[in-house]
């Protein structure tokens, strides 16, 4: 019988971190907040508290959401503008990390050339929306990058514009990674182009060994974000399901443990 998300969530957490008040406050902090506000997956809804009911996402965005998902299979480049416009007006881009995963795929979708980010947003357009394409630009590597960003960003986000330019503009520069939003933004990189290597490089974060220190607490969780976003996306998706098999072949007794758990084998 294949477990809930919530239940391999608690099977991946070992030593101290092994309870199930503490799984489902990692759950409800961190991967389903972002699910819920974001609405990507709309079967993991029915999981969910019944605070996902409570946001009105309005009619359009699950379509928009699920299309996002499996861009990589059916691309669609006239669907993105509306796309951002939607997530914009319901709110869904008024927070950090769903900015930073739609800027990485809207990154990867400019650097293939199928789309042109200086049409998506203006200096008159919402701020979350600006503020979006204003990641793109900088994750999509290009050349007139701060002559872009100052047409697009006002005196008053200062400090958005230093904090972009201080930040990689390659996304595998965001490796060794430190935050969830990492995990999210390799996620949305699939999603764009369907290439393989960004699943790859979940999947190390995933199986990496934690080794006792200051940050271990947070390592773990980090380590457990990326597998439990493995598991629910290889259900859907054979590409992703089918690279974490091909891992397995060379895979450690440790990593070995995670993997087989993440594509739900005995």
């Amino acid at each position: 019988m294949q477990l809930s998300l919530s239940e391999n969530i608690v099977r991946f957490m070992p030593g101290p971190l092994l309870h199930f008040k503490g799984a489902m406050a990692f759950l409800h902090s961190a991967y389903a907040r972002m699910l819920c506000h974001l609405t990507w997956m709309p079967p993991l809804l029915f999981m969910m508290s019944s605070q996902a009911y409570a946001i009105n996402l309005g009619m359009s965005a699950p379509h928009y959401a699920q299309q996002m998902e499996f861009y990589y299979q059916k691309p669609k480049p006239a669907l993105i503008g509306p796309m951002l416009k939607n997530f914009c007006a319901q709110g869904i881009l008024s927070h950090s990390e769903n900015r930073l995963m739609l800027a990485a795929f809207l990154a990867q979708l400019a650097r293939q050339g199928s789309i042109n980010l200086t049409t998506l947003a203006n200096a008159q357009s919402p701020d979350d929306l600006r503020h979006t394409v204003a990641w793109s630009i900088h994750l999509a590597g290009m050349s007139a990058e701060k002559e872009l960003l100052s047409s697009l960003l006002g005196k008053k986000d200062r400090n958005l514009e230093l904090q972009i330019l201080g930040t990689p503009a390659n996304l595998r520069g965001w490796l060794p990674p430190t935050e969830k939003s990492v995990v999210q933004m390799f996620l949305a990189a699939f999603m764009a182009t369907g290439n393989p290597v960004w699943i790859d490089d979940i999947i190390a974060m995933a199986t990496r060994p934690v080794r006792p220190s200051a940050h271990y607490r947070q390592d773990i969780n980090l380590r457990n974000y990326a597998a439990a976003t493995l598991y629910d996306y290889a259900q859907r998706h054979a590409a992703i399901r089918e690279r974490v098999k091909k891992r397995l072949r060379n895979a450690g007794s440790e990593q070995k443990r995670i993997l087989i758990r993440i594509i739900g084998d005995k």
